[in-house]
């Protein structure tokens, strides 16, 4: 799970290292694996996360999927990358587990805190081998009310449970007006302590927002610090902004004619949710996401991936960076 990573992130350490792979753990619990020898040419940084959401699933092999908590999200997408390594022996390959991509991303901050540039980044995230190329931005909003200690038979009250229910409706007509395609409002938790015949005297309310402009997020916010009633607050827990990149790009482009070169199909797909891919953007040079599994699966009861899928990513992984040499010569 999200923050208890270090004996998964051990054992990839242990079990690659007698493999033959160079491997450490860094300061904040990342996992790298590389190959020994001197790369002389760019290096490709595979990126995926070690790290799950609850609960536990027990993980099993059934025919020819692999099924448990992680399996999609990401185990599927590191395994094929760390594949790739172990198969290729590339010393210009360098794979990463990251912690806490499903919390804080910790793993990516501190990269994106402590890397002057990452040269060519793949973020391992499922997408049925096929190109990510954007995702969605995301506020975690935290929105608070006060009201006043009341019996809940008296008459008037100043109720912020009745305040947070107004905003949920007015958070709907606002991202209604701007366009659900653009933006996603989601609330996720609501509290309000006191006894069942007391009117609590705060409440607080967190929301999940998914924006694909920044300034859709901005015109959202500023719609609802004019509309909200004078004891209630607005505060910004995390952001992330979006993040979008061109299929022309030479790492897209790359990618692309890897797939091709396994016979599949190329589409390139933007993901509603967020992943490093948003965190580590700012200090590349080129980013992509992409790894085997059906996303629509993360997070579920039912999550499961198949095994060929994870060796056909990892049979695109292996050739991607030659076939980047390729369209670099020729530039």
């Amino acid at each position: 799970m999200s923050g208890t990573e270090q004996k998964v992130a051990e054992y990839i350490k242990e079990k690659f290292g007698a493999l033959g792979l160079k491997t450490r753990i860094d300061e904040v619990g990342n996992v790298i694996l590389e190959q020994d020898g001197v790369c002389d040419s760019e290096v490709f940084h595979y990126i995926s996360h070690i790290d799950t959401v609850k609960p536990y699933i027990k993980p099993k092999i059934l025919d020819d999927f692999v099924y448990g908590r992680g399996a999609v999200d990401a185990k599927g997408p590191l395994l094929a990358m760390i594949d790739a390594l172990y198969e290729s022996r590339n010393p210009c390959i360098k794979v990463y587990g990251l912690v806490g991509e499903e919390s804080d991303s910790r793993g990516a901050r501190y990269l994106l805190e402590n890397t002057k540039k990452l040269s060519n980044v793949v973020i391992g995230e499922p997408s049925n081998n096929q190109i990510c190329i954007g995702y969605r931005g995301r506020i975690l909003l935290r929105i608070d009310c006060k009201g006043q200690n009341q019996h809940a038979a008296t008459s008037s009250q100043v109720n912020p449970i009745q305040y947070l229910t107004n905003i949920i409706l007015l958070m709907e007509k606002i991202a209604d007006t701007l366009g659900q395609d653009k933006v996603l409002v989601t609330p996720t938790k609501i509290v309000s302590r006191s006894m069942s015949n007391v009117v609590p005297s705060k409440g607080q309310l967190l929301y999940d927002i998914r924006f694909s402009e920044e300034k859709i997020a901005n015109e959202l916010l500023d719609k609802l610090k004019s509309m909200i009633p004078t004891y209630c607050s607005i505060q910004k827990i995390s952001y992330l902004p979006p993040v979008e990149v061109k299929p022309s790009d030479i790492l897209v482009q790359s990618l692309a004619r890897s797939i091709i070169k396994e016979g599949l199909k190329v589409n390139y797909i933007k993901k509603m949710g967020t992943s490093d891919m948003n965190v580590l953007y700012p200090i590349t040079e080129h980013i992509v996401s992409f790894g085997p599994g059906d996303s629509k699966l993360s997070h579920t009861p039912k999550e499961k991936i198949n095994i060929k899928d994870i060796m056909v990513a990892s049979s695109i992984l292996r050739s991607l960076p030659a076939e980047y040499s390729r369209i670099k010569s020729r530039a």
